[in-house]
């Protein structure tokens, strides 16, 4: 992943860890639709455009494993903004997932 494309992935992953934030924290607050909860549904809409000009340089079978690098990020940042417990079966899963997403991009010999 070179230049432009490596962009459009970093946007596209900020872009979800903020839209997952803003929602959770939004989720906490009056009102259905308040909003920390409006605010998370634009960044979804914008890093859904983002997401359709990955995919035009990347094939689906392999941008989409690496969506799972946003789960780390969220799951450390609801400890840290949210004082969300980690158990051993959330850090287990992380693994599992992230481990997952590693072997689908591997290259087949």
């Amino acid at each position: 992943m070179y230049g432009s494309t490596l962009v459009l992935f970093v946007l596209s992953l900020l872009l979800t860890l903020a839209g997952q934030l803003l929602a959770r924290f939004g989720a906490g607050r009056a009102g259905f639709l308040n909003p920390y909860v409006v605010l998370a549904y634009l960044i979804y809409l914008v890093r859904g455009g983002v997401w359709v000009l990955f995919l035009r340089k990347v094939p689906l079978g392999r941008a989409y494993p690496l969506q799972s690098l946003v789960y780390p990020l969220v799951l450390f940042l609801s400890v840290l903004l949210f004082q969300e417990p980690v158990t051993l079966r959330s850090l287990a899963g992380m693994v599992c997932i992230l481990g997952g997403g590693y072997l689908l991009l591997r290259e087949e010999p």
